[in-house]
């Protein structure tokens, strides 16, 4: 087996043509220590704009990451604690004089702003944003995409470029794009540097990069880029989000370190969320709950995409199965399965939540006889993992559920659940939607869940096929084996299928689910696509939400 190790890498959706990290200007070089760039140096470097006061002003910088998208810091497209709107921002592609109309520049609107979700405004904590254009961007000698760092190097002493229009010596707003070089230093001496300020600000997330010896970066050079060149590439290593203010003059003490966004730790985050938001495809994208879902970890694949699914193990393969106890006197008379899709959320069929009796359920439980943890041998020893017990805040049955419909139609609910899931487990993660158009069509399916009368979590392959008196657009048809356990799995079966998300990753997509098992050569599953609008408008979020 080629197992991957799983480092998703950016989807550029650019067009052939076009590489990432490529100058198309040859350079005369550069002096280390703050001097003007060329022209076309950094064809990916853009300037975001902000309308103040009847005007756009020079506010951030940000690089090109694909035809569509702009990656800058998150502080840049918030204003007094909210996301600006987005008719507020301008993003100028392809100029090198700030002040200076050039014939290799471009304008273009915002569509829409996406933050980290998690970004924090107090601390600057998840400080990334995307910023996905109204038009496709049209590249040119002056106009190109950045590659994303997607080596296994901390980058620890090693000295990149870091560019800007940010304040000079004289704190004003430089005319001419300036670079500079700056090595990344180890967490320890940044903090130790001046750890009153670090101390709070330095996270995994985040790095720490410079000289200390009065040439840096300052307000304005915020959300531009630091770059590496490898191998005739040009990667995007960080993005500066913090600096340090002299107390005495107010202004950047540039012979301190300065924080930069660790891209590499958001390359997943990046890349499914550029992806999806870039398609006109997805009628999904826009939806206003649509961040609410882990689409940048969903369904996580650590195996090639031709890999035999009967050679992959179980344990730890499908972390977003979840068992549902359905209690009756203090017994559990019932289960039912359940699927993780985001960090509050499990779909389940609404038969059995109707049922559920807010009994406590578990995630990323394998052997649900076991006590945890649970523990299984592998290739360099015995791997064992804890579940999570979570209790459920409020059970949503679809409205046109009906129990007495042999068909079982709109048989679907979400659970709710009142603390959030730890994603940060291996062995709890959650499954992709299909959100994508491209997500939809798939012969080869795999089915999980648990056996009646088994203690592990079982699988089986099927494979599409028709069947009547099925409605295709609300049901999917499955040719099983008889013989296997699968007719034998509790309601709620995970009906999933592979898919490729961009050139380097793919995953787990939740394509339907048992409403019953018949044990039938031919079996029909509940289709998701049909109720992707109500998950996305059900699944709320809950400020007051622990965590």
């Amino acid at each position: 087996m080629l197992l991957k190790y799983l480092f998703s890498v950016l989807y550029i959706l650019v067009v052939k043509s076009h590489e990432c990290g490529k100058r198309k200007i040859n350079s005369r070089g550069v002096v280390v220590g703050g001097h003007d760039s060329n022209a076309g140096d950094w064809p990916w470097h853009v300037a975001i704009s902000h309308f103040i006061r009847g005007a756009f002003l020079y506010q951030c910088g940000g690089s090109i990451i694909n035809t569509t998208t702009i990656l800058t810091v998150a502080h840049c497209v918030y204003d007094n604690g909210r996301v600006m709107n987005k008719d507020r921002l301008k993003v100028t592609l392809g100029n090198h004089q700030l002040f200076k109309f050039s014939m290799n520049q471009y304008e273009h609107s915002v569509h829409e702003i996406i933050p980290h979700p998690e970004f924090n405004n107090s601390h600057y904590r998840n400080d990334i944003a995307l910023l996905i254009l109204n038009h496709e961007i049209q590249f040119t000698d002056y106009i190109q995409p950045v590659c994303l760092w997607d080596l296994n190097d901390d980058g620890v002493n090693k000295i990149g470029s870091v560019i800007g229009w940010g304040f000079d010596g004289n704190s004003e707003i430089s005319a001419t794009l300036k670079e500079t070089k700056m090595p990344i230093v180890n967490t320890f001496t940044c903090i130790h540097s001046v750890p009153g300020v670090f101390g709070k600000l330095v996270n995994e997330n985040n790095y720490c990069a410079g000289f200390r010896n009065g040439t840096g970066v300052c307000n304005g050079d915020s959300g531009s880029g630091m770059f590496f060149k490898v191998s005739g590439r040009w990667y995007l290593r960080g993005i500066v989000s913090q600096a340090i203010i002299d107390g005495n003059t107010l202004k950047c003490d540039l012979n301190e370190y300065v924080i930069f966004t660790d891209v590499t730790k958001y390359r997943s985050w990046i890349g499914l969320t550029s992806v999806i938001k870039s398609s006109v495809k997805s009628k999904f994208a826009n939806h206003k709950n649509f961040h609410l879902l882990n689409n940048a970890e969903c369904g996580i694949n650590n195996y090639d995409i031709d890999e035999d699914e009967n050679l992959k193990p179980i344990y730890q393969q499908y972390p977003w199965m979840v068992l549902v106890p359905i209690n009756f006197l203090g017994i559990v008379y019932l289960r039912c399965n359940g699927f993780l899709i985001s960090e509050l959320y499990v779909v389940t069929t609404a038969s059995c939540a109707s049922l559920y009796t807010r009994d406590p359920i578990k995630l990323g439980d394998y052997n649900i006889r076991n006590n945890d943890p649970d523990c299984v041998g592998t290739h360099s020893g015995t791997d064992c993992q804890y579940s999570q017990t979570v209790s459920v805040e409020r059970e949503i049955l679809h409205p046109y559920h009906n129990d007495e419909l042999l068909n079982h139609e709109n048989d679907i609910a979400l659970l709710r659940l009142s603390t959030k899931a730890d994603l940060k487990r291996p062995n709890i993660k959650t499954v992709c939607l299909p959100l994508l158009d491209d997500w939809q069509n798939n012969q080869n399916m795999v089915i999980t869940g648990f056996v009646e009368n088994e203690n592990i979590l079982s699988r089986q392959l099927g494979t599409r096929t028709s069947c009547l008196p099925t409605d295709d657009s609300k049901d999917i048809c499955i040719n099983i084996n008889t013989e296997s356990k699968e007719c034998e799995l509790i309601r709620g079966a995970a009906l999933l299928s592979i898919q490729q998300v961009n050139s380097e990753r793919n995953a787990y997509v939740l394509k339907g689910f048992a409403t019953v098992n018949n044990c039938v050569r031919h079996q029909n599953y509940l289709r998701i696509k049909p109720h992707l609008e109500w998950i996305l408008t059900r699944s709320i979020s809950r400020i007051a939400i622990k965590t």
